[in-house]
């Protein structure tokens, strides 16, 4: 759903396990080196719509912003950035387990604002292939 240079973010919808709403297996790939990792965790419904809401207000932003994905015992996501020149700036730091701060990744990115919206249509199409109920949560 992401695919920048430093950082992929990839999901899938999760199966097997009894949650009474739909999770979605994520995997985090960073590639900062000399850090470089993937983070496996899970994701809800709401954090999908938090990672959109990121991804779009960090491409539109006039001044700086911050925004946190997931949390709680999953993987938790911060994302803060602004505009500089024509390019976005964006740190982001990534931790396993929003529960406890380490360890945890920050990187430092520049890139081009359409880049960081340019796979929201494959977001938006697995959103609304979800019922009803679980969509707008």
């Amino acid at each position: 759903m992401l695919d920048l240079r430093q950082l992929r973010i990839e999901f899938r919808r999760g199966e097997g396990l009894p949650v009474a709403q739909p999770w979605f297996q994520v995997r985090l790939h960073a590639d900062s080196p000399p850090f470089t990792g993937t983070v496996e965790s899970a994701w809800f419904v709401d954090d999908l719509h938090a990672l959109r809401a990121a991804l779009t207000g960090l491409a539109a932003a006039e001044d700086e912003v911050t925004f946190t994905v997931g949390g709680h015992r999953a993987a938790e996501l911060t994302l803060t950035g602004g505009p500089s020149g024509d390019v976005v700036w964006c740190t982001v730091r990534l931790t396993p387990n929003g529960d406890d701060p380490y360890p945890a990744l920050a990187l430092l990115a520049y890139e081009e604002s359409g880049r960081l919206v340019a796979r929201l249509d494959g977001l938006d199409h697995l959103l609304e292939g979800l019922p009803g109920d679980a969509r707008r949560r």
